[in-house]
């Protein structure tokens, strides 16, 4: 399955879009809503979103802990 490079949406003309960005979001594809330049949300495929999460179920304790060492603390 090929990636493709986010597409970058003004938030404010997602709103008049809704129905045409839902649609082209399929897996592979994602839409990436801005708001003054600095995403504020994404569109992915609800199966991507539920890879994902399952991928962040199995290392959650990979994560924090790679959390914690970038901040330069430890965990007690």
């Amino acid at each position: 399955m090929s990636i493709s490079i986010l597409e970058s949406i003004p938030l404010c003309d997602a709103a008049s879009r809704l129905m045409e960005l839902a649609a082209e979001v399929v897996p592979g594809s994602e839409k990436l809503l801005t708001k003054n330049g600095t995403a504020v949300v994404a569109f992915v495929d609800a199966r991507k979103l539920d890879a994902y999460h399952a991928l962040e179920r199995r290392y959650r304790r990979s994560l924090l802990l790679l959390a914690v060492a970038e901040e330069g603390t430890t965990t007690h």
